[in-house]
């Protein structure tokens, strides 16, 4: 697959009938139409970015698809260290979406990746159909909040933590600035821009 160029896109390049894309083949079963891999679409960012709500509004414009949080299975080890959790995240994640593209369901991972750990999971997964996506929205606007979660103390400084190591900006991935569209936008932003690939 071709690499996405490093780039931020806005608001101004959504394209309102971006959702057509979901009435076209590419989101049915991958490997009924003959395809030799089920597509993999990473949604990074620091938290609070938007990110889970960004991935299920992105499975509503998708069929057979699935979402794999490595957050939920962080809590299965909560008590782990997070220096040594991560690492089992990172495979136990892995081992999921292998099982469930198999079975011909597109994977959407919601999880803020930083180079080194996009650069494990672009290894375990190679050949596989993946795109990255890094939500990129303006600290300040994610440092008070977004909806109805008020964030803790501690929550705030390990958003300030992100952005100082480059969660919301690494070299890898497509950034989207999603400081002033809501998650549908930002999803239908990922719908376009995937259907422009021309890869699957």
């Amino acid at each position: 697959m071709r690499r996405v160029k490093p780039r931020i896109i806005g608001s101004r390049a959504l394209d309102q009938n971006a959702t057509v894309l979901c009435e076209n083949d590419i989101f049915e079963n991958p490997l009924r139409l003959g395809y030799n891999q089920a597509m993999i679409i990473f949604v990074s960012g620091s938290l609070n970015s938007g990110k889970s709500s960004t991935a299920r509004e992105l499975k509503k414009l998708m069929k057979n698809t699935a979402i794999v949080e490595p957050d939920a299975i962080r809590e299965f080890i909560a008590d782990i260290p997070i220096d040594k959790a991560v690492p089992i995240v990172l495979a136990t994640t892995v081992s999921v979406i292998r099982a469930l593209s198999q079975n011909g369901l597109n994977i959407i991972v919601p999880y803020p990746l930083s180079e080194k750990n996009q650069g494990y999971l672009n290894g375990k997964l190679r050949g596989t159909k993946k795109y990255f996506f890094v939500l990129n929205p303006d600290i300040n606007t994610i440092r008070k909040g977004r909806g109805m979660r008020k964030l803790t103390t501690r929550e705030k400084q390990r958003i300030v933590h992100h952005y100082e190591i480059g969660i919301h900006n690494p070299k890898f991935g497509l950034k989207i600035d999603n400081t002033k569209i809501t998650p549908k936008q930002a999803a239908k932003m990922i719908i376009q821009q995937i259907g422009r690939e021309k890869t699957i």
